[in-house]
């Protein structure tokens, strides 16, 4: 079973991604960057969800802290701020998605990223 790492500091956020996510993938939470870096190291996950706008280390900072020691490790910015899909320190994700109570393209996205079909 694959591994998500999903970052955000919002928590309905990070409840609603682990139920839609868990059943399929082993899901693990962080509410902050340094949470985020500290399961990063210890647990080594197929993928990340990373929000941009959180509290002390914001998102694009921890994403090129992941990008140092794992430039393969698929990344996905979920964002409830489109403008921010012009900053170029976005580019460096492999896929940024608008948050949105469909989360059917985050969905997309991570089948897509970690090489799978969907089932359904």
């Amino acid at each position: 079973m694959k591994t998500l790492l999903v970052v955000d500091d919002d928590e309905s956020i990070r409840a609603l991604l682990d139920d839609m996510l868990s059943p399929t993938y082993r899901v693990l939470l962080a509410a902050d960057a340094q949470q985020a870096l500290d399961l990063f190291s210890r647990e080594q996950p197929d993928l990340v969800v990373l929000d941009i706008r959180m509290p002390g280390i914001d998102g694009l900072t921890l994403l090129n802290r992941l990008r140092e020691t794992a430039r393969d490790l698929p990344i996905i910015i979920f964002s409830a701020f489109e403008e921010y899909r012009q900053d170029i320190k976005t580019w460096a994700s492999d896929a940024y998605v608008v948050k949105s109570p469909d989360v059917d393209k985050l969905q997309t996205a991570i089948e897509k990223l970690l090489g799978e079909a969907r089932s359904s």
